[in-house]
Protein backbone atom coordinates (compact mmCIF):
# COMPACT_ATOMS: atom_id res chain seq x y z
CA UNK A 1 0.00 0.00 0.00
CA UNK A 2 1.29 3.48 -1.13
CA UNK A 3 1.98 5.64 1.95
CA UNK A 4 -0.18 8.11 0.86
CA UNK A 5 -3.39 6.12 1.15
CA UNK A 6 -5.02 5.23 4.69
CA UNK A 7 -4.62 2.06 6.19
CA UNK A 8 -7.70 0.71 8.10
CA UNK A 9 -5.77 -2.47 8.18
CA UNK A 10 -8.41 -3.96 5.86
CA UNK A 11 -6.11 -2.85 2.73
CA UNK A 12 -9.35 -0.95 1.84
CA UNK A 13 -8.07 2.17 -0.10
CA UNK A 14 -9.12 5.98 0.31
CA UNK A 15 -9.05 6.59 -3.57
CA UNK A 16 -12.72 7.25 -4.67
CA UNK A 17 -13.88 9.20 -1.63
CA UNK A 18 -14.73 12.36 -2.37
CA UNK A 19 -15.54 15.16 -0.48
CA UNK A 20 -18.92 16.80 0.97
CA UNK A 21 -17.77 20.11 0.63
CA UNK A 22 -14.89 22.01 -0.41
CA UNK A 23 -12.37 22.52 3.46
CA UNK A 24 -10.39 25.45 4.02
CA UNK A 25 -6.84 24.00 3.23
CA UNK A 26 -3.40 25.85 4.98
CA UNK A 27 -0.36 26.33 2.82
CA UNK A 28 1.79 24.88 5.15
CA UNK A 29 -0.16 21.73 5.54
CA UNK A 30 -0.63 20.81 2.08
CA UNK A 31 3.06 21.18 1.94
CA UNK A 32 3.92 18.89 4.83
CA UNK A 33 0.92 16.38 3.76
CA UNK A 34 3.28 16.83 -0.07
CA UNK A 35 6.32 15.31 2.02
CA UNK A 36 4.30 12.68 4.18
CA UNK A 37 0.57 12.35 4.44
CA UNK A 38 0.77 11.84 8.28
CA UNK A 39 3.20 14.70 8.71
CA UNK A 40 0.10 16.77 6.50
CA UNK A 41 -2.44 15.48 9.33
CA UNK A 42 -0.94 16.60 11.74
CA UNK A 43 -0.15 20.05 10.73
CA UNK A 44 -3.80 20.52 10.39
CA UNK A 45 -4.41 19.09 13.93
CA UNK A 46 -1.99 21.43 15.40
CA UNK A 47 -3.90 24.07 13.67
CA UNK A 48 -0.89 26.59 13.68
CA UNK A 49 -0.47 29.79 11.72
CA UNK A 50 1.27 29.63 8.43
CA UNK A 51 4.87 31.47 9.46
CA UNK A 52 6.09 30.86 5.79
CA UNK A 53 9.14 28.62 6.46
CA UNK A 54 9.69 25.74 8.11
CA UNK A 55 8.88 24.47 11.51
CA UNK A 56 12.00 24.88 13.83
CA UNK A 57 11.29 23.43 17.46
CA UNK A 58 14.50 23.73 18.93
CA UNK A 59 15.57 27.33 19.86
CA UNK A 60 15.50 30.79 18.71
CA UNK A 61 15.75 31.18 14.98
CA UNK A 62 18.38 34.66 14.29
CA UNK A 63 17.66 37.49 12.18
CA UNK A 64 19.57 38.13 8.94
CA UNK A 65 18.30 41.55 8.39
CA UNK A 66 17.04 39.95 4.92
CA UNK A 67 14.36 43.12 4.89
CA UNK A 68 16.81 45.95 5.15
CA UNK A 69 17.93 48.24 2.71
CA UNK A 70 21.10 50.07 2.32
CA UNK A 71 19.36 53.32 3.79
CA UNK A 72 17.65 51.24 6.78
CA UNK A 73 21.07 49.83 7.49
CA UNK A 74 22.73 53.31 7.59
CA UNK A 75 20.24 54.11 10.15
CA UNK A 76 20.48 51.15 12.44
CA UNK A 77 24.35 51.37 12.44
CA UNK A 78 24.04 54.79 13.18
CA UNK A 79 21.94 54.45 16.38
CA UNK A 80 23.75 51.17 17.12
CA UNK A 81 26.78 53.52 17.31
CA UNK A 82 25.14 55.98 19.47
CA UNK A 83 23.85 53.03 22.27
CA UNK A 84 27.52 51.62 22.17
CA UNK A 85 28.66 54.82 23.52
CA UNK A 86 26.27 55.88 25.67
CA UNK A 87 26.45 52.08 27.56
CA UNK A 88 30.38 52.73 27.41
CA UNK A 89 30.15 56.53 29.16
CA UNK A 90 28.04 54.75 31.88
CA UNK A 91 30.50 52.25 32.98
CA UNK A 92 32.92 55.27 34.62
CA UNK A 93 29.95 55.91 36.90
CA UNK A 94 29.78 52.44 37.73
CA UNK A 95 33.22 51.85 38.78
CA UNK A 96 33.00 55.03 40.15
CA UNK A 97 30.03 54.03 42.35
CA UNK A 98 32.25 50.72 43.54
CA UNK A 99 35.24 52.20 44.74
CA UNK A 100 32.77 54.86 46.98
CA UNK A 101 30.68 51.92 48.27
CA UNK A 102 33.73 49.73 48.99
CA UNK A 103 35.49 53.18 50.78
CA UNK A 104 32.89 54.46 52.62
CA UNK A 105 30.17 51.27 53.21
CA UNK A 106 31.71 47.74 52.60
CA UNK A 107 32.88 45.32 50.71
CA UNK A 108 30.12 43.50 50.60
CA UNK A 109 28.07 47.11 49.57
CA UNK A 110 30.77 46.96 47.10
CA UNK A 111 30.04 43.92 45.50
CA UNK A 112 26.47 44.42 45.18
CA UNK A 113 27.22 47.84 43.46
CA UNK A 114 29.35 45.97 41.02
CA UNK A 115 26.36 43.86 39.60
CA UNK A 116 25.34 47.41 38.02
CA UNK A 117 28.79 47.28 36.29
CA UNK A 118 28.33 43.64 34.98
CA UNK A 119 24.97 45.08 33.76
CA UNK A 120 26.82 47.66 31.56
CA UNK A 121 29.67 45.57 30.21
CA UNK A 122 27.01 42.88 29.16
CA UNK A 123 25.15 45.61 27.42
CA UNK A 124 28.57 46.85 25.89
CA UNK A 125 29.48 43.42 24.13
CA UNK A 126 25.45 43.14 23.51
CA UNK A 127 25.71 46.16 21.28
CA UNK A 128 28.94 45.51 20.05
CA UNK A 129 28.15 42.42 18.33
CA UNK A 130 24.92 43.77 16.99
CA UNK A 131 27.23 46.58 15.52
CA UNK A 132 29.62 43.81 13.86
CA UNK A 133 26.25 42.16 12.63
CA UNK A 134 25.29 45.18 11.17
CA UNK A 135 28.06 46.06 9.49
CA UNK A 136 29.02 43.19 7.83
CA UNK A 137 25.96 42.02 6.63
CA UNK A 138 25.80 45.69 5.13
CA UNK A 139 28.97 44.81 3.78
CA UNK A 140 27.33 41.73 1.75
CA UNK A 141 24.81 43.91 0.63
CA UNK A 142 27.45 46.53 -0.75
CA UNK A 143 29.84 43.82 -2.02
CA UNK A 144 27.02 42.42 -4.13
CA UNK A 145 27.66 41.60 -7.61
CA UNK A 146 24.98 43.24 -10.23
CA UNK A 147 23.62 40.63 -12.04
CA UNK A 148 20.69 40.63 -14.69
CA UNK A 149 17.86 38.50 -12.98
CA UNK A 150 15.91 36.90 -15.25
CA UNK A 151 12.14 37.57 -15.31
CA UNK A 152 10.97 34.35 -17.10
CA UNK A 153 13.46 31.68 -15.96
CA UNK A 154 12.28 28.08 -17.32
CA UNK A 155 14.92 26.27 -14.77
CA UNK A 156 15.78 26.42 -11.61
CA UNK A 157 18.85 28.90 -10.55
CA UNK A 158 20.81 29.65 -7.42
CA UNK A 159 20.86 33.65 -6.95
CA UNK A 160 22.25 35.25 -3.60
CA UNK A 161 19.67 36.65 -1.75
CA UNK A 162 21.93 40.27 -1.54
CA UNK A 163 22.43 40.04 -5.33
CA UNK A 164 18.12 40.22 -5.36
CA UNK A 165 18.18 42.85 -3.34
CA UNK A 166 20.64 44.83 -5.16
CA UNK A 167 19.05 44.21 -8.05
CA UNK A 168 15.75 46.52 -7.23
CA UNK A 169 13.61 43.99 -5.37
CA UNK A 170 12.28 44.86 -1.85
CA UNK A 171 11.43 42.95 0.84
CA UNK A 172 8.37 43.20 2.88
CA UNK A 173 6.84 41.03 5.46
CA UNK A 174 3.02 39.88 4.78
CA UNK A 175 0.91 41.63 7.31
CA UNK A 176 -1.53 38.95 6.78
CA UNK A 177 -2.64 35.19 5.37
CA UNK A 178 -3.59 35.37 1.93
CA UNK A 179 -7.07 33.58 0.82
CA UNK A 180 -7.49 32.37 -2.31
CA UNK A 181 -11.60 32.04 -2.59
CA UNK A 182 -11.33 29.49 -5.56
CA UNK A 183 -8.99 26.73 -4.31
CA UNK A 184 -10.21 27.28 -0.31
CA UNK A 185 -6.42 28.15 0.04
CA UNK A 186 -4.85 30.14 3.13
CA UNK A 187 -1.27 31.09 3.62
CA UNK A 188 1.32 33.63 4.27
CA UNK A 189 4.64 33.25 2.89
CA UNK A 190 7.73 33.96 4.82
CA UNK A 191 8.79 37.20 2.52
CA UNK A 192 7.21 38.73 -0.71
CA UNK A 193 9.62 40.32 -3.12
CA UNK A 194 8.66 43.38 -5.41
CA UNK A 195 10.49 44.44 -8.45
CA UNK A 196 7.29 46.95 -9.04
CA UNK A 197 3.92 47.67 -8.46
CA UNK A 198 2.77 44.69 -10.23
CA UNK A 199 6.06 42.37 -10.46
CA UNK A 200 5.94 40.26 -6.76
CA UNK A 201 7.86 37.07 -5.78
CA UNK A 202 7.22 34.95 -2.61
CA UNK A 203 9.55 33.68 -0.82
CA UNK A 204 9.93 30.63 1.56
CA UNK A 205 12.55 30.23 3.90
CA UNK A 206 14.24 26.22 4.39
CA UNK A 207 16.18 26.00 7.80
CA UNK A 208 16.60 22.25 8.71
CA UNK A 209 18.64 19.60 7.00
CA UNK A 210 20.67 20.18 3.97
CA UNK A 211 20.43 22.58 1.48
CA UNK A 212 18.04 20.52 -0.47
CA UNK A 213 14.87 21.02 -1.67
CA UNK A 214 12.18 18.53 -2.36
CA UNK A 215 8.48 18.24 -3.85
CA UNK A 216 6.81 20.04 -0.69
CA UNK A 217 8.72 22.78 -0.89
CA UNK A 218 7.46 23.50 -4.60
CA UNK A 219 4.31 23.04 -3.97
CA UNK A 220 4.72 25.55 -1.43
CA UNK A 221 6.23 27.94 -3.48
CA UNK A 222 3.68 27.25 -6.33
CA UNK A 223 0.33 27.93 -4.26
CA UNK A 224 2.05 30.98 -2.47
CA UNK A 225 2.32 32.18 -6.10
CA UNK A 226 -1.07 31.51 -7.44
CA UNK A 227 -2.32 33.26 -4.38
CA UNK A 228 -0.32 36.40 -4.64
CA UNK A 229 -1.72 36.17 -8.77
CA UNK A 230 -5.43 36.03 -7.51
CA UNK A 231 -5.02 38.07 -4.42
CA UNK A 232 -2.40 41.10 -5.63
CA UNK A 233 -3.44 40.36 -9.19
CA UNK A 234 0.88 40.13 -9.79
CA UNK A 235 2.53 39.07 -12.21
CA UNK A 236 4.25 36.25 -10.92
CA UNK A 237 7.51 34.71 -12.22
CA UNK A 238 9.04 33.12 -10.36
CA UNK A 239 9.22 32.10 -6.06
CA UNK A 240 12.38 31.96 -4.07
CA UNK A 241 13.89 28.99 -1.37
CA UNK A 242 16.03 30.50 0.88
CA UNK A 243 18.16 28.23 2.71
CA UNK A 244 19.36 29.17 6.74
CA UNK A 245 22.32 30.73 8.00
CA UNK A 246 23.20 31.67 4.52
CA UNK A 247 22.69 34.02 1.45
CA UNK A 248 22.33 31.58 -1.18
CA UNK A 249 18.51 31.40 -2.71
CA UNK A 250 17.08 29.36 -5.34
CA UNK A 251 14.69 30.29 -7.79
CA UNK A 252 12.09 28.39 -8.84
CA UNK A 253 10.06 28.81 -12.23
CA UNK A 254 6.57 29.32 -11.69
CA UNK A 255 5.91 27.06 -14.72
CA UNK A 256 2.26 25.65 -16.01
CA UNK A 257 3.53 22.11 -15.51
CA UNK A 258 4.34 23.04 -11.80
CA UNK A 259 0.81 24.39 -11.41
CA UNK A 260 -0.71 21.64 -12.80
CA UNK A 261 1.49 19.24 -10.05
CA UNK A 262 -0.35 21.73 -7.51
CA UNK A 263 -3.90 20.77 -8.52
CA UNK A 264 -3.10 17.14 -8.42
CA UNK A 265 -1.69 17.69 -4.81
CA UNK A 266 -4.57 19.69 -3.58
CA UNK A 267 -6.96 16.57 -5.16
CA UNK A 268 -4.89 14.39 -3.55
CA UNK A 269 -5.17 15.89 0.05
CA UNK A 270 -9.10 16.55 -0.54
CA UNK A 271 -9.62 12.77 -1.74
CA UNK A 272 -7.53 12.06 2.28
CA UNK A 273 -9.65 14.57 3.80
CA UNK A 274 -12.98 13.30 2.56
CA UNK A 275 -11.59 9.81 3.46
CA UNK A 276 -10.61 11.06 7.40
CA UNK A 277 -14.29 12.71 7.47
CA UNK A 278 -15.65 9.10 7.54
CA UNK A 279 -13.44 7.59 9.94
CA UNK A 280 -11.66 5.47 7.03
CA UNK A 281 -8.42 4.39 9.37
CA UNK A 282 -5.27 6.28 9.16
CA UNK A 283 -2.45 7.25 6.84
CA UNK A 284 -0.11 3.92 6.06
CA UNK A 285 3.55 4.62 7.82
CA UNK A 286 5.40 6.79 4.68
CA UNK A 287 8.39 4.59 2.80
CA UNK A 288 12.06 5.64 2.57
CA UNK A 289 14.40 7.53 4.64
CA UNK A 290 11.78 10.41 5.37
CA UNK A 291 11.34 9.71 8.92
CA UNK A 292 15.06 9.07 9.60
CA UNK A 293 15.52 13.56 9.75
CA UNK A 294 11.46 14.55 10.21
CA UNK A 295 11.41 17.05 13.14
CA UNK A 296 7.97 14.84 13.85
CA UNK A 297 9.72 11.90 15.14
CA UNK A 298 13.11 13.47 17.03
CA UNK A 299 12.23 11.79 20.62
CA UNK A 300 12.11 14.40 23.22
CA UNK A 301 12.09 14.21 26.93
CA UNK A 302 8.91 13.32 28.73
CA UNK A 303 7.66 15.78 30.98
CA UNK A 304 4.42 15.71 32.39
CA UNK A 305 2.38 19.21 31.56
CA UNK A 306 5.28 20.48 29.09
CA UNK A 307 5.95 18.00 26.45
CA UNK A 308 2.72 16.56 25.76
CA UNK A 309 1.72 16.33 21.87
CA UNK A 310 -1.16 18.86 21.67
CA UNK A 311 -2.88 18.25 18.67
CA UNK A 312 -6.82 19.20 18.05
CA UNK A 313 -6.51 21.64 21.55
CA UNK A 314 -6.38 17.88 23.18
CA UNK A 315 -2.78 16.50 24.69
CA UNK A 316 -2.30 12.83 23.85
CA UNK A 317 -1.23 9.82 25.71
CA UNK A 318 2.57 9.90 25.26
CA UNK A 319 4.39 7.00 23.74
CA UNK A 320 8.01 6.53 24.67
CA UNK A 321 9.97 5.25 21.80
CA UNK A 322 13.30 5.40 23.62
CA UNK A 323 13.57 5.12 27.46
CA UNK A 324 11.66 8.37 29.07
CA UNK A 325 11.64 10.18 25.40
CA UNK A 326 8.63 10.45 23.27
CA UNK A 327 7.68 12.16 19.82
CA UNK A 328 4.77 13.79 18.48
CA UNK A 329 4.58 11.30 15.28
CA UNK A 330 4.74 8.71 17.72
CA UNK A 331 2.15 9.89 20.30
CA UNK A 332 -0.60 10.44 17.45
CA UNK A 333 -0.23 7.29 15.77
CA UNK A 334 1.32 5.33 18.33
CA UNK A 335 4.07 4.05 16.63
CA UNK A 336 7.86 3.89 16.82
CA UNK A 337 9.19 6.15 13.74
CA UNK A 338 12.63 4.95 12.04
CA UNK A 339 14.08 8.37 13.39
CA UNK A 340 17.70 8.11 13.03
CA UNK A 341 18.23 8.85 16.50
CA UNK A 342 15.43 6.03 17.60
CA UNK A 343 17.68 3.92 15.40
CA UNK A 344 21.22 4.67 17.39
CA UNK A 345 20.21 3.79 20.32
CA UNK A 346 18.09 1.00 19.12
CA UNK A 347 21.52 -0.15 17.61
CA UNK A 348 23.45 0.66 20.97
CA UNK A 349 20.64 -1.55 23.12
CA UNK A 350 21.73 -4.42 20.49
CA UNK A 351 25.07 -3.98 20.95
CA UNK A 352 24.63 -4.02 25.13
CA UNK A 353 23.13 -7.63 24.87
CA UNK A 354 25.06 -9.03 22.67
CA UNK A 355 28.12 -8.10 24.49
Amino acid sequence: MWDDEFDDNTGTSFWGQTPNSIQLIGVHELSEFTFCPRAGQIARETDEEDPGEDREPLGPKLSGFWDYSEHRFNEEIMLTRKRLLLWTMGLVPSVILIFALRFYFSRFAAVVGSSLAAIVLTNIWNTFVDLVRLLWTRRKLLMAVPSHIDLTPLQVSAVSWWTLRKAGFECRIPKSAYFDKEDQLVGRPWRVLSLNEHLKVPVVRKHKGRRKWGKQHIIRLMAYCRMLQRCEQADVPFGVLMFNDSDECMIIPNLPELQSELDRELTRYRTFLAAAEIGLGHPAAPHGNRCRHCHLGKPRVYEQFQSETVLNGEALLPMLVMEDRHCTCGDRYRWTPPHEDIELWQQRKREELES
